[in-house]
């Protein structure tokens, strides 16, 4: 789920009625306000967590091919059409 901004009202019944949801925070480095309270909201999930008796869920790392890769690059740095 990607939130940037406000949500309508199905997007904000899923985040109700969810019993997970994964959470994405990025900020620029140069950005230090945004890292830092991205830092912040990381470490109060995990103190919820443990509060809650909850592991975190740990994902293996996909393996991305050259050529995916390649595709994505060439249309985030080519041309708007």
């Amino acid at each position: 789920m990607l939130l940037s901004g406000g949500t309508d009202a199905q997007g904000e019944a899923h985040i109700k009625s969810a019993t997970r949801i994964p959470i994405l925070g990025a900020a620029s480095e140069e950005d230090t306000d945004a890292a830092a309270a991205i830092k912040r909201i990381v470490a109060s999930i995990d103190d919820l967590a443990r509060q809650a008796g909850k592991k975190k869920l740990q994902v293996a790392k996909k393996a991305i091919g050259h050529d995916f890769y390649r595709e994505v690059e060439e249309k985030v740095l080519g041309p708007l059409t």
